[in-house]
């Protein structure tokens, strides 16, 4: 994580591996502008461990552009609040992606729970801070999702996508022009979602 800026680092860790790459990225030592962490942790509990290590070193990195955190058991509830805190504060991450598919096939850890309100809630209120991240997190499990659930990942998802169309870039500058608004709001209305809440009209 040392090495030039342009390389791409892709990283399969255990669970002492990871606890010292996050050691590294919270002093300061990590160069690389992209980086893929694929965390293999034995329990749950690990896995919360390292995600919450990882949330703490970029708490303070000023250097990766783009993070992708793969934690095969999944990523808790717990887990995706601290990464929110963090992400709150860092002010060089463009792009996070989580993710949970299976390095390894033949790997048994019991699933995890579904992302509760909380999580998604938390999430929404770093995007509205954060507005140049564009945030990718696994698919949602949509098997007895109440209200408050759909609620919360909706509004996430409505910041997620303007995140994406550039709310960050458009907001920085006075000099924006009609034309990149334009295309923004253009960007907002093409989306194979059916649902409601996603149907950006070019007038609003």
């Amino acid at each position: 994580i040392q090495s030039t800026t342009d390389l791409h680092l892709r990283l399969l860790l255990n669970m002492d591996q990871g606890l010292v790459v996050a050691d590294e990225i919270r002093r300061g030592r990590c160069n690389v502008r992209s980086l893929t962490l694929i965390m293999l942790p034995v329990t749950h509990s690990d896995g919360l461990k390292a995600v919450k290590a990882v949330a703490s070193a970029i708490r303070l990195d000023c250097n990766l552009e783009q993070l992708t955190l793969n934690v095969e058991d999944g990523f808790t509830e717990e887990a995706c609040v601290a990464l929110a805190e963090a992400l709150t504060v860092n002010k060089s991450l463009r792009k996070i992606t989580l993710d949970d598919n299976p390095v390894f096939s033949c790997r048994t850890l019991p699933s995890v729970a579904a992302l509760g309100p909380p999580a998604y809630e938390a999430l929404s209120a770093m995007l509205r801070v954060n507005t140049s991240l564009v945030l990718k997190l696994p698919p949602f499990k949509t098997d007895s999702a109440n209200e408050r659930l759909r609620e919360s990942r909706d509004q996430m998802r409505i910041e997620q996508r303007l995140n994406t169309a550039g709310r960050g870039r458009l907001l920085a500058s006075r000099q924006t022009t009609r034309e990149q608004w334009a295309d923004a709001l253009h960007d907002l209305n093409i989306d194979d979602d059916d649902s409601p809440a996603f149907r950006v009209s070019c007038l609003y």
